[in-house]
């Protein structure tokens, strides 16, 4: 899953959204549908699940994109940041490099379009629970 949301939202609802972060190229969003069944010549395919994360029951899985994985990571991380503030849901992605070290554990709660420094475990021998914000963080639109 790339992208965790507070509630379940439609396709109609991510449909602009989704045209406005990828403009250039052809998109499929399915509700759990099989792979089988997707459009094979759209560029992007996209997933609406359901999440493990608690607080987040939603989310949204990239299966296809054309951009290489950092660009893709730039993009999920934008998108979930316009979800959050078009939608008025809260959103929640990978923070990787974004927490005061460089370990994998760190994530972006969005709220309001607004970006929080989370984790989901106090320490490494901890299960992981439910997110907790760390602190507010500034994110640049470019993301160099």
């Amino acid at each position: 899953m790339d992208i965790a949301l507070s509630r379940t939202v439609s396709v109609e609802e991510l449909s602009p959204i989704l045209a406005d972060q990828f403009p250039t190229q052809s998109i499929r969003v399915s509700e759990m549908l099989p792979p089988e069944s997707w459009d094979a010549e759209a560029d992007v395919l996209i997933s609406l699940i359901l999440s493990t994360i608690p607080g987040f029951p939603a989310g949204l899985s990239i299966e296809r994109a054309p951009q290489t994985p950092e660009v893709l990571r730039k993009s999920i991380i934008l998108l979930a940041k316009q979800i959050s503030s078009r939608l008025a849901v809260l959103s929640i992605c990978d923070g990787t490099g974004f927490g005061p070290d460089d370990s994998p554990y760190w994530f972006l709660i969005w709220i309001e379009g607004q970006a929080h420094l989370a984790d989901d475990s106090p320490t490494d021998s901890e299960p992981p629970g439910p997110p907790q914000l760390i602190r507010t963080l500034e994110v640049p639109e470019d993301l160099h």
